[in-house]
C-alpha cells in the first residue's frame, strides 16, 4: 500500500512538473491580424491538387475583396511556409515566413511588388511576384494543380 501511495506521488509529481515546463510560443504570423478590420487573413491551404480557399485566391488575384491572404504550404518533411500576400497603396506586401520549417533559414522576408503574373505550365499555375523592392525583383508565390473548371 505504502509503495502505491509513493508511485502516484511521483507519477502526480511527474505531470506536475510536465506541466511547467517552458512552452514554444505560437507563431506570430498565425496570430497575426489586421489592426484595421481586426480579422485574420483568408488561409489558403495547398496540399498539392487540394486547394483551401482557391475561390479567394482567384478574388486576391483580379483584385476583388480579398485584400490579404495566407498561403500555408507544408515542405516533405511536413513543416509549414507562410507566404501572406496584402493588397496596399503601394503594391502587394509580401512576407515569407520560414520559421517553422527545420530544413529552412528560418527568418521572415518582407518586401513590396508590383503584381502577380500566373503562368501555365503543363498541369500546373505558378504565381509569380514581380516588380519587388530588396535583394530579388521577383519573388516565387506558389504552383497549384490547374483548376479544371477553366
Amino acid at each position: 500500500m505504502r509503495m502505491r501511495r509513493n508511485y502516484l506521488a511521483v507519477a502526480g509529481m511527474l505531470v506536475f512538473l510536465t506541466g511547467c515546463g517552458e512552452q514554444e510560443s505560437a507563431n506570430p504570423t498565425l496570430l497575426k491580424v489586421d489592426k484595421q478590420t481586426g480579422e485574420q487573413p483568408v488561409r489558403v491551404v495547398v496540399d498539392y491538387k487540394k486547394v483551401t480557399n482557391r475561390d479567394k485566391f482567384e478574388d486576391f488575384l483580379t483584385g476583388g475583396e480579398t485584400k490579404e491572404l495566407m498561403i500555408i504550404r507544408n515542405t516533405i518533411e511536413g513543416d509549414p511556409i507562410y507566404r501572406t500576400l496584402k493588397r496596399t497603396d503601394e503594391g502587394i506586401e509580401y512576407t515569407l515566413d520560414t520559421t517553422e520549417d527545420a530544413y529552412g533559414s528560418k527568418e521572415i522576408i518582407t518586401s513590396t511588388c508590383q503584381e502577380i503574373v500566373k503562368e501555365r505550365e503543363g498541369e500546373f499555375d505558378t504565381y509569380t511576384l514581380t516588380g519587388c523592392d530588396g535583394k530579388e525583383e521577383e519573388r516565387y508565390v506558389i504552383e497549384l494543380f490547374t483548376d479544371t473548371e477553366e
